[in-house]
């Protein structure tokens, strides 16, 4: 389902996801323009997979930020935004200072989830 950016309601997490929809979504301007809207006002930002394609293209990303994706477009997406860092080491990135998440892949996502309830729930709530 669609929905535009002013009729949204207030989220405390956005997380993009991947998959192969993202090449044709990095030139759609409704989505671009809701992830545009909606990075500044979250508490967190992340993204699944390919998602940090939607992030890169839709510009919320500082210059020398560091991001992750699926393995097979860590090339594709270092040469459509070469101001942004892609680690191909980890499976899961979470910037230092900031509140940004991001996982390699479709199962990295879980991990990346439970890093994300560890960092704001504790470790004890994560492990239930």
């Amino acid at each position: 389902a669609r929905s535009s950016s002013s009729s949204s309601s207030l989220l405390d997490i956005l997380i993009v996801p991947g998959g192969m929809g993202t090449r044709t979504l990095r030139f759609d301007k409704p989505t671009l323009e809701f992830i545009r809207h909606q990075a500044p006002r979250v508490h967190i930002l992340a993204s699944v997979c390919t998602g940090s394609m939607l992030l890169a293209a839709s510009g919320v990303l500082p210059s020398g930020t560091t991001i992750t994706t699926h393995w097979k477009t860590v090339e594709t997406l270092r040469e459509w935004h070469p101001t942004l860092i892609v680690d191909k080491e980890h499976s899961v990135v979470k910037n230092e200072n900031s509140t940004l998440y991001c996982s390699a892949g479709i199962s990295a996502g879980i991990d990346m989830c439970f890093r994300l309830v560890t960092d704001l729930f504790g470790e004890t709530v994560a492990r239930e």
